[in-house]
């Protein structure tokens, strides 16, 4: 944007689709996991289709690992610029119904012990066996 406001705005639309790719990323590991279908597997066909890029070629293979650390960019900082666009999406009288799911997912990521993890650590949103805490 030309204006400080307008770059910040531009910012916020980057990471709201930033958390979303990562969030249904990890929507979608689970998921393959449940139905018995290797997540390596998955991850490789998004690899080699249109769907293919950076963000979930590195994103997918932490998910992959379980190592979440050190962190490209925390889950607790994702979660912020989230919290940003729906008071953005509030103060412009947007619905924004994909952000809200997303958001929550981060903050259970938060709960579960992932808040200076790696922001992919989303995916332990749908752990079953992980632990959540009050935040």
């Amino acid at each position: 944007g030309e204006t400080p406001q307008e770059a910040a705005r531009a910012k916020l639309m980057l990471q709201v689709m930033m958390g979303s790719m990562v969030a249904s990323l990890s929507e979608t590991m689970a998921l393959a996991s449940h139905a018995g279908i290797d997540p390596a597997q998955v991850l490789d066909m998004f690899n080699h289709s249109a769907m293919a890029n950076p963000l979930l070629a590195a994103k997918g293979k932490l998910m992959l690992t379980g190592e979440y650390s050190p962190p490209n960019f925390q889950t607790y900082l994702q979660h912020k610029d989230l919290k940003l666009v729906q008071d953005l999406a509030g103060f412009l009288k947007v619905d924004t119904p994909i952000t809200d799911a997303v958001t929550a997912q981060y903050t259970d990521a938060m709960r579960r012990g992932h808040a200076d993890s790696d922001f992919a650590a989303v995916r332990t949103a749908y752990d079953p066996d992980t632990p959540r805490s009050k935040l």
